[in-house]
């Protein structure tokens, strides 16, 4: 029989499959071992399935859960570990996590759910883009939130919607995801104090996991998106992974006013891997929201960010920019990026010249909108003190007032 035919590339591909069966073992093996989730009331996890079905309706009226019970649930504040399972997440891997934020509600919701700022301006570390496609079942603008905390509100505001997301490169496997997410948010009272819930529920199948890298250090938030299709991870390359469903519960829970702090409560479900099988584990999830946590804290406790309304009429400007304006932005910064890390070596830095030369397909792939996002995290980082390219901005991109503290 005459093998000569197969080539290098096949037995290369034959190889990762014999590796991606031993991993599938592992999993199966360690998920025997893994810690169950904890037993929450049953009207905690009622709660809980029934505000993701809420964000996932999107149309009739509100019939809210429990809230209380759910509330009640996040003062105990449960360990991290393991999820609250819920039946429209029976598949899904859960997980659960809390963190606090020396911040006022008041300073979060105006910077993070505001119609003329990036929604991912909290987020850096774990989201690339985000935006509103619609609200209220409406082509408009998010509401401003942060007048209403003001009011009694005797009965929680409701605003439901369609986000789009595009998250960061995965630590793990290097690959990222875009795909549409059903939202629902509560603004209310609980016990006189203000409190922000945020449900989200993956609408279908997200596009196709795509390649990316993590340049340096994940805190510098420097990230690489190549465009194409497969996993940053070695053997596994020519993979079609998809995250297949998801969906989270964010508690935020002003507990204190003076000073301001903020409990954030999550509870996250994910079912993400390719051929229809679930690749993550708790671990997994936990290690995100450590990495979401961390950029969070950052950004909402820190005094060098300007007001809100500074932070408007700089974003604004950005919006203002056309396509080839931002284009030659892009093409300006990764072609710094690259001198920057010339002397350098590592599958990171490979990376970067691999897919981002000066005629790369990946920049010229990239659309308006991850051109946008990438100009608005690099004055983030000037605003955050980071190690960032200024020079790609002109003094209109610096903060003209002070800032704020909440």
């Amino acid at each position: 029989m005459n093998c000569s035919g197969l080539g290098a590339r096949p037995l290369s591909r034959i190889a990762a499959i014999a590796g991606l069966l031993c991993i599938v073992a592992w999993l199966s093996l360690t998920a025997c071992f893994a810690d169950e989730a904890p037993q929450a009331p049953p009207d905690v996890v009622s709660a809980l399935e029934r505000l993701v079905q809420i964000a996932a309706t999107q149309t009739g009226s509100v019939d809210l859960p429990n809230t209380e019970a759910l509330l009640a649930y996040s003062e105990t504040e449960p360990a991290a570990g393991p999820g609250v399972g819920i039946p429209d997440f029976s598949n899904a891997t859960s997980a659960l996590y809390r963190f606090r934020i020396r911040q006022s509600l008041g300073r979060i919701i105006e910077i993070g759910f505001h119609p003329e700022i990036p929604a991912f301006i909290l987020s850096p570390s774990s989201v690339r883009i985000a935006y509103w496609k619609s609200v209220d079942g409406e082509q408009q603008p998010l509401p401003k939130l942060r007048p209403l905390l003001a009011t009694p509100l005797q009965t929680p505001f409701v605003v439901r919607g369609v986000e789009h997301e595009e998250i960061t490169p995965d630590q793990f496997t290097g690959t990222y995801y875009a795909y549409d997410v059903n939202r629902l948010l509560l603004l209310m009272k609980y016990h006189g104090r203000n409190v922000l819930i945020s449900v989200s529920r993956q609408k279908d199948i997200s596009d196709v996991g795509k390649k990316g890298a993590v340049l340096g250090k994940d805190e510098d938030w420097t990230y690489l998106y190549s465009g194409e299709n497969g996993m940053n991870t070695r053997g596994l390359g020519w993979v079609n992974s998809y995250m297949y469903a998801a969906g989270t519960v964010m508690i935020f829970d002003e507990i204190s006013t003076d000073p301001p702090q903020v409990r954030c409560t999550i509870f996250k479900w994910l079912r993400a891997g390719w051929s229809g099988i679930n690749m993550v584990q708790t671990h997994h999830i936990l290690a995100g929201m450590d990495r979401y946590a961390k950029s969070f804290k950052q950004i909402a406790e820190s005094r060098t960010l300007p007001e809100a309304d500074e932070m408007v009429r700089v974003f604004q400007r950005i919006n203002g920019m056309g396509e080839e304006t931002l284009r030659e932005k892009t093409r300006q910064y990764y072609r710094q990026l690259s001198l920057s890390m010339a002397q350098t070596t590592g599958a990171a830095t490979e990376f970067l010249s691999k897919y981002f030369g000066e005629n790369s397909l990946s920049l010229q792939k990239m659309d308006i909108e991850q051109m946008r996002s990438l100009v608005v995290l690099e004055v983030l980082k000037m605003w955050m003190g980071k190690v960032g390219w200024t020079s790609l901005f002109d003094g209109s991109m610096e903060p003209r007032t002070g800032s704020s503290n909440g």
